[in-house]
């Protein structure tokens, strides 16, 4: 064994600690991904959700904001936030404006379920994100709700969604329930299969830090008491924030409270990315969202990634170098490359485990590039604090205020 590592690691002091390094993360990233499982099909249902009061049942509002109509599956998707399987609820469909294109199929909904069905005309935002503002904007005409839940209209939520996602909410020490999202990626274009491990990835971690730190939240689905809204000032950060789920995370997190992922509330979906640029450019804007409201994680992680990102392309480079060099591979770090690649392949392959399984050639054949994809996101956020999202480009604060915005459209 010993003398194995001897050859794989190279013959330096610095290609061995970047061999065990390489190791350590790997380690890591399997754990994280093999405990998701777990705490997904074991750990939650057997150990957290029997804590739970299955009497809780208070009013509610699940608020969706919408821009446009291109999302895949629109109108079904609108449709099936008003078919839940609970009674004390209703529905606010938040918009920009009354000329956004996904107006008139809201409208067509509502007026099919005008008792439960409603519409929010927030106007344009000049101080925080558009989204945000579309949520406190619909916040302001549902004061009668005891719990806001928010999810985004890609989402298409099963009939037990919503009693899942404020079942947690019955415990006093928890003060924000989310869910996640599951890509169906039947495709074999590389944008898909970026998006889907991006994604993936971004569960497991949510999973991990959610169970561990306590906080965690997806702004797909998450659900928080009124009470506890107004006691964190959510609208007020939220009005001078570009997101809503970093920003809730962030106060969550200071005033030293806990959120608890759902997994009974992870919904499925295959309105995928179809471009691979534009996968990097999604995953950069959640990297973005992690600088600028939970800095120390970011600051943690990206040497991390910056390691991480060198070593993987250097595999290519130490192949060609040990053919027209003296070098052989296994002293120019080659073993730490292979260990990076083959071990978080390895890793990767329980994510098939924890939803729909992806077109599975596509995913072994682009998982490399995808990988890549995936680090370059990261790293392209080191010297920004300018976030491009839904046609509108926000100019940011070192501690993430949204200094100006320019509507591109």
């Amino acid at each position: 064994m010993a003398y194995f590592f001897s050859v794989v690691s190279g013959p330096y002091i610095w290609s061995k600690v970047l061999f065990i390094f390489c190791f350590i993360v790997i380690a890591a990233l399997f754990l994280c991904t093999l405990f998701t499982l777990l705490y997904q099909k074991f750990i939650y249902k057997k150990f957290i959700s029997p804590s739970f009061d299955p009497s809780y049942k208070p009013k509610c509002t699940v608020i969706v904001p919408c821009k446009g109509n291109n999302v895949k599956n629109f109108e079904e998707n609108l449709k099936s936030f008003l078919k839940l399987d609970y009674e004390n609820y209703d529905v606010i469909f938040t918009v920009e404006s009354e000329y956004d294109d996904a107006v008139k199929d809201i409208k067509k909904v509502i007026s099919q379920n005008p008792d439960k069905a409603f519409l929010s005309i927030a106007g344009l935002s000049s101080s925080c994100g558009q989204k945000n503002y579309n949520l406190i904007a619909a916040v302001n005409k549902a004061k009668d709700s005891d719990v806001y839940v928010f999810a985004d209209i890609d989402i298409s939520p099963q009939p037990n969604w919503l009693s899942e996602i404020i079942l947690p909410l019955s415990k006093k020490e928890i003060i924000v329930a989310t869910g996640f999202r599951w890509l169906k990626a039947e495709k074999g274009t590389i944008g898909n299969q970026a998006h889907f491990y991006m994604n993936s990835f971004l569960y497991t971690l949510y999973s991990t830090a959610s169970f561990f730190g306590g906080v965690g939240i997806w702004g797909g689905t998450m659900a928080i008491r009124r009470e506890d809204f107004e006691e964190l000032e959510v609208h007020k950060r939220w009005a001078e924030t570009v997101v809503d789920d970093s920003s809730l995370s962030q106060l969550v997190k200071k005033k030293k409270k806990k959120s608890i992922l759902v997994p009974t509330c992870i919904t499925h979906t295959d309105d995928l990315i179809e471009k691979a640029s534009d996968a990097v450019r999604w995953f950069e804007r959640q990297m973005m969202f992690l600088k600028l409201y939970q800095r120390s994680l970011w600051v943690s992680a990206m040497p991390i990634i910056l390691i991480t990102f060198l070593t993987i392309i250097w595999l290519p480079l130490a192949v060609v170098l040990s053919f027209s060099t003296h070098y052989s591979f296994w002293q120019l770090a080659g073993g730490s490359s292979l260990l990076l690649l083959f071990g978080k392949l390895s890793s990767d392959m329980i994510y098939p485990f924890l939803g729909c399984k992806p077109n599975m050639v596509a995913f072994i054949f682009f998982q490399p590039v995808s990988l890549c994809l995936f680090l370059f996101s990261c790293i392209k956020t080191t010297f920004r604090r300018v976030i491009k999202w839904s046609g509108i480009k926000y100019y940011l604060s070192f501690r993430g205020k949204v200094i100006k915005l320019e509507r591109m459209q």
